[in-house]
């Protein structure tokens, strides 16, 4: 059995993921084997990496319109936002996307973005020499967000955010449709870096305490109906008694008005502490009653016996 060993040497690999296949061949049969590599030139902190995406290594042309879709990547999970980066090439050659889903900003950046922070992630390219950065050439990165996340944020605040030269860039994003379950965008960027999706938040109303009443007393006077109507004005001099109840003002001398009214105490809580003698009100009604009658009963004494008094005198 001859074991025949093959050994490649490039120097110019660049990062991204390589399908290496081998052929086992015995003469009257033969196994293929494929196995993926992966390849990254990151120096982010593998502790801050959450997920990492690297797609196949392609061969581009000068002037050609290339998309990376990470959507059709096998390896793609759900907690990468970035859907798929498109730029024009400036030069022929091989490149590879791959991006880094961290748990935290980038370990470059000082600082987060401004606005509540969905997610950060580094995209890199691994050929920079097939895209002009500086140019004029647009260059696109399509994302998502959930709609649960989107209903805590203010409708058209969402951003992607490089981080370049020390310092955040909101860049140019706009909304490109929606579905069941998430919130799809497009921006567009200079270059590739570390990246941040944020939105403003929502301010959220500040919740009001119930009023739980101060401490003090104050008094409620109570007119009985039938002096009221003596009086010949029963609305007015109830509103009137009961504006004065509610001014809460103490009466130092402690006595009751002429009316024979009385007071309710009302403690800190708002709850009575005095209550009415309903028997007591009809005996105050009773009493002017009575008072009334001997008043006419008096008069007519005296008038009687003044006519008494005339007719005597008349006679003698």
């Amino acid at each position: 059995m001859t074991n025949n060993y093959t050994s490649v040497e490039n120097s110019s690999l660049f990062a991204g993921k390589y399908a290496v296949t081998t052929r086992v061949s015995n003469g009257s049969a033969a196994i293929n084997h494929t196995w993926n590599f992966i390849i990254t030139d990151s120096a982010e902190s593998k502790e801050n990496i959450n997920n990492t995406v690297v797609l196949p290594v392609r061969e581009v042309k000068r002037n050609e319109s290339v998309t990376f879709d990470f959507t059709e990547d096998p390896d793609n999970t759900g907690d990468n936002s970035i859907l798929g980066v498109s730029f024009n090439a400036s030069s022929a050659g091989n490149v590879s996307i791959f991006v880094e889903v961290l748990k935290d900003r980038a370990s470059e950046v000082s600082e987060n973005p401004e606005g509540d922070v969905y997610q950060h992630m580094n995209i890199h390219l691994s050929n920079h020499t097939v895209m002009n950065e500086t140019g004029s050439d647009s260059k696109f990165i399509d994302f998502r967000v959930t709609r649960a996340w989107m209903e805590t944020v203010v409708q058209g605040t969402v951003r992607l955010n490089r981080y370049h030269d020390g310092e955040w860039q909101s860049l140019n994003t706009w909304e490109t449709g929606s579905d069941a379950k998430y919130y799809y965008f497009r921006a567009e960027t200079p270059g590739f870096s570390p990246f941040s999706i944020t939105g403003e938040n929502i301010s959220t109303p500040p919740v009001s305490t119930p009023h739980r009443g101060g401490h003090g007393t104050g008094s409620a006077t109570i007119v009985p109906a039938s002096s009221a109507a003596e009086d010949g004005n029963v609305n007015d001099a109830g509103n009137e008694d009961t504006d004065s109840a509610l001014s809460g003002e103490s009466d130092d001398s402690g006595e009751n008005s002429a009316s024979g009214s009385r007071e309710l105490d009302v403690d800190k809580e708002g709850q009575n502490t005095t209550e009415l003698d309903p028997e007591g009100v009809r005996g105050q009604e009773t009493g002017h009653k009575i008072s009334f009658s001997m008043s006419i009963l008096f008069l007519l004494l005296i008038i009687g016996a003044y006519l008494v008094y005339r007719q005597t005198k008349e006679k003698k």
